[in-house]
């Protein structure tokens, strides 16, 4: 995962969701990027459901995911891709978890679910919270620019997109999924991140030496 923001319009009763699609690959504690264009989100009714872990349990997991799923369906199914994975990638390897963006009467709900915590549902309410910032590493950094740049322009979709322009790097940028959450349903849209820094990259499956500029 590399980063997710959203937040929950209490007036019109609306989630708003980003989510970058970049893909990146850890090796000799070096990040490089993979791929821009990765859609770790699946639409299933009026929920969004954010994946993330082992690149090949999460695809797996994508060709199971509905139309009509449920926040325990999709519990089950996560337990079933993590347990038809244990024997393929080492245990400390293994990873996988969702967030699940819905509205329920009339109140956003964020649910998270993950290995290691034992596929418990977690649920969290906006009434306590209406800013989400999902990071693995920025988490903190990307909230604390957020509550900075709102001070000075109260577009909040402006200060996201900068958000999202001044973070990129390895683990985050290229595509830019945007989502508006009702009890309705969702609607979905595509941008690009502004992104022409210097990058280490994966090229052609080779590790590039001299790394690349990723140009949007």
């Amino acid at each position: 995962m590399s980063l997710i923001i959203s937040y929950f319009d209490e007036k019109e009763k609306q989630f708003y969701l980003w989510v970058d699609g970049r893909i990146y690959h850890e090796e000799d504690g070096q990040n490089y990027v993979l791929l821009d264009d990765y859609k770790r989100t699946y639409v299933s009714g009026n929920k969004v459901i954010c994946l993330a872990g082992n690149l090949g349990a999460v695809n797996e997991l994508m060709t199971k995911l509905s139309d009509e799923e449920s926040i325990n369906s999709v519990r089950n199914k996560l337990i079933v891709t993590y347990n038809s994975y244990a024997n393929k990638v080492p245990k400390e390897l293994l990873e996988l978890e969702a967030y699940v963006f819905t509205v329920e009467n009339g109140m956003g709900m964020v649910y998270h679910i993950n290995n290691e915590d034992g596929f418990i549902i977690n649920k969290t309410e906006t009434i306590n919270q209406n800013l989400f910032v999902i990071s693995p590493d920025k988490s903190s950094e990307v909230l604390q620019y957020i509550k900075d740049e709102v001070i000075k322009d109260n577009n909040f979709g402006n200060v996201v997109y900068r958000a999202y322009n001044y973070f990129c790097g390895e683990t985050i940028g290229g595509n830019l999924y945007k989502y508006y959450i009702n009890e309705q349903g969702v609607e979905a849209y595509k941008t690009k991140i502004i992104d022409s820094r210097w990058c280490r990259c994966y090229q052609d499956s080779k590790k590039s030496t001299s790394g690349c500029t990723i140009l949007q």
